[in-house]
């Protein structure tokens, strides 16, 4: 499972180390029980047993258990973002074009098997049992990315419209989260495509992540093409 906060290691104070370490082991409890069970599965009770604290120590870190599992899905977030490449130039003639590269070059990089991929299974097996807080995490997942696309592009185009950074914002917000989810649905199926031509003995979790990523790169692909109006009437 990923480590995506501060080692206790690099803490040098013996308390601040343990709390570190139980907090760590509370998000980390919270995610493996959700994928195993679903939301349903995530309780106080459940929760302090995976984690190895009392019900205590939870709520002296968190201030109720669904602000636990916000708490992994905002750390899975903050680190997609922080890991890729996402330099805006704000030199290319077509704004859109730059935002489209940026959004590829984040599905291609490293992110994707660290961060994106575990944080897309953890959003699915919310939905698999409670649709209604995968509605409610999903929606502020794209409002967020929305956020972030919009502040840099229009900082970095600052005589483009706004409508124009924001709109596009938007749709590319949206085309991700588009991409993400057709993989989720149909995960068996687009995995055993890839597999048909990967090399034998490449391991699932890869086949996987490939999967993942050709199913956005098509999204993708097809509001590119939509800028360029191959779509046209």
């Amino acid at each position: 499972m990923t480590k995506l906060v501060e080692s206790p290691a690099n803490i040098a104070d013996k308390r601040s180390a343990r709390k570190a370490e139980n907090r760590i082991a509370i998000v980390e409890a919270a995610e493996s029980l959700v994928l195993e069970g679903g939301y349903g599965a995530l309780n106080a009770e459940a929760l302090a047993e995976r984690a190895g604290v009392s019900r205590r120590t939870i709520f002296n870190h968190f201030a109720s258990v669904d602000d636990v599992l916000v708490t992994r899905l905002n750390q899975y977030f903050n680190r997609i973002f922080e890991e890729s490449d996402f330099t805006v130039s704000g030199q290319n003639p077509s704004m859109e074009t730059e935002m489209l590269s940026n959004a590829r070059n984040i599905f291609m990089s490293n992110a994707l098997e660290e961060y994106i991929a575990p944080f897309a299974q953890l959003l699915y097996a919310l939905e698999m049992d409670s649709p209604a807080k995968f509605e409610e995490y999903s929606h502020v997942i794209l409002e967020r990315t929305y956020d972030i696309f919009l502040e840099k592009y229009l900082e970095a185009y600052p005589d483009l419209p706004y409508l124009r950074v924001a709109v596009f914002a938007s749709n590319i917000s949206e085309t991700i989260g588009e991409g993400v989810y057709y993989y989720l649905t149909r995960a068996e199926e687009m995995t055993a495509k890839v597999a048909a031509e990967a090399p034998e003995g490449t391991p699932a979790e890869a086949l996987a992540i490939e999967a993942l990523r050709q199913c956005v790169l098509e999204a993708l692909g097809y509001l590119g093409r939509l800028v360029q109006g191959e779509f046209a009437a």
